[in-house]
């Protein structure tokens, strides 16, 4: 039995840090590229991993010499995988700004091969081990993510969804699913996480209390973030709002994926609902004090910095 087990992205990232970015037609300079892991859930199963929690991961890898370096890093991280390889491994080009701020330009590759089919003929089994089941809305398609999350629910599992990005480019440019499967995927999650801008532009509406509402139609959960304000934690008794930590922001990528670990890992320890938004939040902002999506840290970190 697994604590948690995640169905998602996972490739390269060339992190690059400028001291801002390139306007149109311009050029900047930089010699300082940092060649690190990533992915979405890869990333919240590595924080929740280091926090102590028995995971693994599930999904597409390249059958060449980067999909064997991630297993070895998930390796060294203590979570367990489950890939099925073919052509390339994803791969992503990160900017980052003297304000933490980013760009971020993914190249799919094999995780764009992830079909239901596959997740119920490779990765059910593993999926029915599990207490929490993470996936993403972010590279995989969203067909994939669904059939993942329909296993879970069969088997009476937590379904956490992380959406991570604008829904409207995702569907309409990137292409991993309609707006049905969206709807569809939201439907099934127990726990939701997502940032304001994404909140808004699922819902179309700027109130957020009105959105959490909404979203707790379905999920036991809801977690908003904002970024440099802090966020918001929801269940069907009462909405939160959980102020940000001040720190000196190196890098804010991979910071919602950290908060997704600890997020999960709050709900499993039974922590009341503004610990868990808190804990969340300490994960996601430890991670920002360092350039790279898994500068997450182990839980003995996480609960220095809430002591500081």
């Amino acid at each position: 039995m697994f604590d948690v087990v995640g169905l998602g992205g996972c490739g390269i990232d060339q992190s690059a840090k400028v001291k801002n970015f390139s306007d149109k037609n311009n050029k900047i300079t930089c010699d300082n590229i940092i060649i690190n892991e990533g992915g979405v859930t890869a990333n919240n199963l590595i924080q929740a991993s280091r926090l102590g929690l028995k995971t693994v991961w599930c999904g597409m890898l390249g059958n060449d010499e980067q999909g064997n370096y991630l297993i070895k890093k998930f390796e060294e991280d203590n979570v367990s995988v489950c890939a099925k390889k073919i052509g390339k491994t994803q791969s992503c080009w990160i900017i980052i700004d003297e304000n933490g701020d980013k760009q971020i330009y993914i190249f799919p590759n094999a995780t764009n091969s992830l079909t239901s089919e596959i997740v119920e003929k490779y990765f059910k089994d593993i999926i029915k081990q599990s207490k929490h089941f993470h996936t993403e809305v972010a590279v995989i398609p969203l067909s994939a993510a669904i059939k993942g999350s329909e296993i879970a629910k069969e088997a009476k599992i937590k379904v956490l969804v992380d959406i991570d990005g604008s829904p409207d480019y995702l569907i309409n440019k990137a292409k991993i699913g309609t707006k049905e499967e969206l709807k569809k995927l939201i439907g099934l999650a127990d726990v939701i996480k997502l940032s304001e801008s994404a909140a808004k532009n699922i819902f179309k509406e700027k109130d957020i209390n009105k959105i959490i509402k909404k979203l707790l139609k379905n999920s036991e959960i809801v977690a908003i973030t904002l970024g440099k304000k802090g966020g918001y934690i929801a269940n069907k008794d009462e909405i939160i709002k959980c102020p940000a930590y001040k720190i000196k922001c190196a890098d804010s990528t991979g910071a919602g994926d950290a908060f997704m670990g600890g997020l999960s890992y709050g709900i499993l320890k039974n922590m009341k609902l503004k610990e868990i938004g808190m804990f969340a939040n300490a994960c996601g902002a430890y991670c920002c004090t360092k350039i790279g999506t898994r500068s997450s840290g182990i839980l003995k970190d996480i609960e220095m910095f809430l002591k500081k």
